[in-house]
């Protein structure tokens, strides 16, 4: 079984998690992290979506959730979001496992990239999982360019 995070083969002590310990320390800042999230895909509704990306400034057609990191286990939140969750389209099957592998690659080849893995719904489908990288540790925004607005 391989880390859904950095894709290196997992020891059996880290098989259970899906990753290894030093992956979700890098990723979360702790190792004690619900690799599983508490919700299925099939959870994500309208009202959900609405609720939890009102206040994001991200762009593009695919859903995403903010997600929140509170005792271990991540929650879809409102405000104050440490995380990005992008669900596979259904239209684009591997959608979540492409965009990750993406940017593993992207390390590999010393592009500085967003810290991103994969997480399980309930029901064991894969999700994308990114660190916001545009906020500072007290929340506050940081300005951020891309390729479409230089």
């Amino acid at each position: 079984m391989n880390c859904k995070m950095c894709l290196g083969l997992l020891g059996k002590s880290d098989e259970p998690r899906g990753m290894h310990s030093r992956c979700l320390r890098s990723m979360f800042g702790t190792a004690s992290v619900h690799t599983r999230l508490e919700f299925a895909r099939s959870d994500i509704n309208g009202d959900m979506l609405a609720r939890n990306t009102r206040r994001m400034s991200i762009s593009g057609v695919q859903q995403k959730l903010s997600m929140r990191l509170d005792n271990g286990i991540l929650h879809p939140t409102e405000t104050g979001g440490e995380y990005i969750l992008k669900p596979t389209p259904e239209e684009y099957p591997y959608a979540a496992e492409n965009e990750h592998l993406s940017m593993v690659l992207g390390e590999l080849f010393r592009i500085d990239s967003a810290k991103c893995c994969l997480i399980s719904f309930r029901d064991g489908e894969h999700a994308y999982l990114t660190k916001r990288y545009d906020r500072d540790a007290e929340g506050r925004r940081l300005h951020q360019e891309d390729m479409a607005q230089a």
